[in-house]
């Protein structure tokens, strides 16, 4: 019977903290960019340059590839009119759409969920700070509270986007 439990357990939370949010950035585009697809900039190794010219900045935390009851999906949305820029919300209100190619407000266009995090802390988790700095245009997100003064000056706090997995079971 413990067997399995142990089986029926690992069916259930075996993939909670499946995918690492990675950061990247790109001084190019002065852009944070933030994705569960190591494919993508096709680098996880530390300070390597990936496609686009993004650099390897390391992992955020853990998110879930697929919704369970509590956690709200993670958007990811890019604006590419005077420069670029990610930005990351669990509010779809804020931009206005949810379907992946739409623009809405602000001039962001949707691309779709990078995936699911907690609306609050509960154990387990950390929260995922927002960052915006306006002169460049780049808003920055960050489980690290001492991350941004190691950052450029300029960075002004705005929220917790929401909250994180900090870690694999």
């Amino acid at each position: 019977m413990a067997f399995l439990g142990l089986l029926l357990l690992s069916g259930i939370f075996g993939s909670v903290y499946t995918d690492k949010l990675h950061r990247y950035y790109s001084v190019n585009y002065h852009d944070h960019f933030y994705t569960t697809n190591a494919n993508e900039i096709g680098t996880t190794t530390v300070g390597q340059t990936g496609n686009y010219g993004y650099v390897y900045e390391g992992f955020e935390g853990y998110v879930r590839d697929s919704q369970i009851s509590g956690e709200v999906p993670l958007y990811r949305y890019i604006k590419q009119s005077g420069g670029i820029d990610h930005f990351y919300t669990t509010n779809a209100a804020i931009i206005g759409t949810i379907t992946p190619g739409q623009t809405g407000n602000y001039g962001y266009t949707s691309e779709g969920v990078v995936g699911y995090c907690q609306p609050s802390q509960v154990g387990g988790t950390v929260p995922l700070h927002q960052y915006w700095k306006g002169s460049v245009q780049d808003h920055l997100y960050t489980t690290n509270g001492n991350d941004i003064q190691a950052m450029t000056i300029g960075y002004v706090y705005e929220d917790v986007a929401c909250y994180v997995y900090e870690a694999e079971p």
